[in-house]
């Protein structure tokens, strides 16, 4: 990735890794919503079907539409979208 001089820097692994570790994203790949939400899947509902809006109630999740997409976030005060 250039820096703003024009010079290339590179990321170690070891970098990376801790950026995963602050983010609390697992060695799959997973963070906490991501953990929730298959754990409702396969404790709750036996590997679906499940609709989203009950799955948001599950996990304590807000829940809401825009256009044709649906997102999930973490909280009342989530203002970002997934």
């Amino acid at each position: 990735m250039p820096t703003p001089n024009g010079a290339r820097k590179r990321f170690t692994q070891g970098f990376k890794l801790d950026a995963l570790r602050l983010l609390e994203v697992d060695e799959r790949g997973l963070d906490e919503m991501d953990r929730r939400l298959l754990q409702a899947l396969i404790g709750k509902y036996q590997g679906g079907p499940v609709g989203l809006s009950t799955l948001a109630v599950v996990v304590g999740a807000k829940f809401y539409t825009e256009g044709a997409g649906a997102a999930m976030g973490a909280g009342a005060g989530m203002g970002s979208r997934m």
